[in-house]
């Protein structure tokens, strides 16, 4: 899960994605996510609104977005998806 982009990696979007093909608005976060807490923890748990939990940082970018990337970015994150893959 990732915001999409507006131009470029970097800049954050406005618009909430998933690897399922789902999309929301940032506003409507709460009908995605269901926060938790949990008693060994301080820290709130996430979970989608499913029950599925989800990946989110810079790999989780890459795998939406990633038809984004050029030039040794690029070259990098096809040779680091093809070593994941023969390892899974």
């Amino acid at each position: 899960m990732a915001l999409r982009p507006t131009r470029s990696l970097p800049l954050p979007g406005e618009v909430i994605c998933t690897s399922a093909a789902r999309s929301t608005s940032v506003e409507r976060y709460h009908d995605v996510v269901r926060e938790l807490t949990v008693d060994h923890s301080h820290a709130k748990h996430a979970a989608l609104a499913s029950g599925d939990t989800y990946m989110v940082g810079s790999l989780a970018r890459l795998k939406l977005w990633g038809d984004r990337v050029t030039g040794r970015a690029r070259e990098a994150m096809e040779k680091l998806f093809r070593a994941a893959s023969r390892t899974t």
